[in-house]
This record gives structure tokens, sequence and C-alpha cells, in this order.
């Protein structure tokens, strides 16, 4: 029978089970036997289509303690891979690190080849390693994967990628799997205690410079008869340059905040109570949050970024990046378009069901997979 291993040492801390599990799911279907080597308790919801081991750490942190128990956790999925005789895995790229090449030169050493997923070509906050970068992208995956053609033509410019691995560029795939049962907005509203009379716009995931919340902020239209929900966890900085905003905007009465981990019950509010969703990202590969958005079928405002060139007006709203004041004309325009919100919602969730489809995605995988 054919194997198959996802190696996420990420896993639950930053939604990357989602990913994971969906994939999996597909690929067993496809008479594949999986593995997902991660930080996922074993017993997660709808895992009975892949064996789950939890090795990694939930919560290691960035110490001397935290990366021996990353190398403890690496050195224990060889040895549980090896005996379900596993040969072929596919891991999850984010940066350049010392800990990612050490991983991947274990994987190397003990002879199994390695698809893998590049999210993000350079880091959005400080630098890469460029010979780390050089050892990864040319000699210790079998294979690259990319999202969108535009990750792939940023690789292929990059200096540390030679020409030796080939890439693919093979969808993120929609969150079908992980979305609840539909409930009205206003029940939404109710659990989450927000105003049902009031209507909400999103800003939803990891909180970081990039992903432009700043921008968002100083565009929030005077007067607009719409809050604005934040949730998600702050990474690598400070809240109080965003709170500072708030203060001297007078927004504090417009702003909900839910600044910590969002469970998956709660995501599932939070999409559903809201009216529009809004991603005013400055650098970015590929958004996940905005694929879960249109697998809700919730309309986004985005910014004019390459990656997102291959959906047209009719899929997202889009502004000029890094001016609020374009923002602003666009979210003014959400708030007065209710034909126009359910003309996104159709065409995006559409594209999700369609374009983003694991079943697709899972061919993609199962052909890259027999060739290498």
């Amino acid at each position: 029978m054919k194997k198959i291993a996802i190696v996420d040492y990420v896993g639950v801390k930053a939604g990357m089970h989602y990913y994971s599990l969906s994939l999996l799911k597909s690929l067993s279907k496809r008479g594949f036997k999986t593995f997902y080597i991660s930080n996922t308790p074993s017993d997660y919801k709808d895992s009975s289509h892949t064996r789950i081991i939890p090795c990694f750490p939930q919560k290691a942190k960035k110490s001397f303690g935290g990366l021996v128990s990353i190398i403890n956790s690496t050195l224990k999925s060889v040895f549980v891979l090896k005996q379900k005789q596993v040969k072929q895995l596919v891991f999850h790229v984010f940066e350049a690190s010392y800990l990612t090449l050490f991983m991947l030169g274990i994987y190397r050493i003990c002879q199994f080849k390695i698809v893998g997923i590049v999210h993000d070509v350079k880091p959005f906050k400080g630098s890469n390693s460029k010979w780390i970068e050089s050892l990864i992208n040319n000699h210790l995956l079998s294979s690259i994967t990319v999202h969108n053609q535009f990750t792939k033509e940023q690789l292929k410019k990059s200096d540390s990628y030679k020409g030796k691995t080939p890439i693919s560029v093979i969808p993120h795939g929609n969150y079908n799997n992980q979305v609840g049962e539909p409930i009205e907005a206003d029940k939404a509203k109710a659990k989450l205690g927000l105003d049902p009379s009031k209507d909400y716009m999103l800003f939803f995931g990891q909180i970081k410079g990039a992903k432009g919340l700043d921008i968002l902020l100083k565009a929030f239209p005077e007067n607009a008869n719409v809050n604005l929900i934040i949730a998600g966890k702050v990474w690598k900085e400070d809240f109080s340059k965003y709170q500072e905003i708030i203060t001297e905007r007078d927004l504090s009465e417009k702003v909900d905040l839910y600044i910590r981990h969002i469970s998956d019950e709660e995501r599932d509010l939070f999409f559903r109570a809201s009216l529009f969703i809004v991603l005013p990202y400055k650098k970015i590969y590929q958004s996940g949050v905005l694929l879960m958005a249109m697998t809700y079928g919730l309309p986004a405002i985005v910014s004019d970024l390459s990656a997102f060139k291959e959906l047209d007006e009719e899929v997202v709203l889009k502004f000029e990046n890094g001016k609020p004041s374009s923002l602003r004309k666009k979210i003014n325009q959400a708030i007065k378009s209710p034909e126009l919100l359910k003309n996104l919602s159709t065409n995006s969730k559409e594209i999700a069901n369609h374009q983003h489809s694991w079943e697709l995605i899972a061919k993609q995988y199962e052909h890259l997979l027999l060739e290498s």
C-alpha cells in the first residue's frame, strides 16, 4: 500500500492542522495509508482517515530547552516512521532556520524523500540565511510545491534557488472539513456577546506587521454604521501600537478585541457573525484566512498584491496596497451594497469549492508522489 506522512511541527499552534488533515483525508481516499506527525492530539475530531502521531510539543519555547524538545521529537518521529515503513514525507517549510535545516537534514540522512511545501519564500520579519536557504531548496528537498504562480516566480528569482529541485504549483485547499453547521448571524453575535443590532467587519488571524492591521484602523470610516472585530494572537510584536491608533481615533466603542488564541468554535461564530472580512496585507504569498473566508462565503476586501492577482473583482474587492483612503472607499462600498456582498459571497464560495477542492489537490499530490 502507498504510504505518506505529513510532518507538521507547527500544527495546532497556528492552525496548520486544518491544512494537513484535509490533505491527508483526501489522499487516504486515493488509496494512501496516511500518517500525521505533529502536535495535534491523537483523538482530534474527524481523524479516522489517518493515524495521528503527536510527536511534537504544543508549546515549545524558543529557548535551549525548546530546541532540545524539538530535536528529541524529530528523532522520535524518525523511529515511528521507520517502524511504519514510511518512505515519503510532506514537510511544511516556513523559514530557512537552523531548526528547519536540522530537521530536514535528519530526515534526508535517514533516507526519506521529502516534498517541501514552501509557504513563504522570504520571512515577513528579519531575513533568512542564504546558505541555509540554498541547502534546503537545492539539496534537502526532493521536490517543492508552492500555492500559486507568484510564489513560484519569486522562488525562481531568489539567489538561493539553482534550478535543481522541481517546483510544482498546487493550490491551497478550502476549509470545508472545518466549517461548522450554519448558524444565523444574529445567533452567532449573541453567542459571542456582541450586539445583534449592529453589523460587523472582521480582521482574523495572527497579528503581525505584514498583516496591515494599522492600515485598517487608519482606514476605519468615521460615523460608519459598522463595528470591527479583531480576533487573533499577536506574533513577534506589541499590540500597543494598534491600541494607540484605536485611542487616537476614538474607536474604542467601535472595536471589539479578542487578542488571544481563537478556538475552532469561536472562529466559526466570528465568520458567521460578520458582514465581510478585511485583509489589508502589506506582503503575502498565500492567505489561508482568505481561503477560509471564501469557504464560508464571507465577502473579502484585500490589498491588490500580486499573490491575489488571480482573483478578480467578482470574487474579492481590492484596494490599493498601503493606502487607508483606498481601503476606506471599499469599506464604504461594501457597507452600502448588500447586493454586491451577496454576489461576492456566492462567487467566492464557488471558487473555493471547485478550484480549491482537496480532492483535486490530492490528485495532483498523488501524481507528484508517484513520480518522485
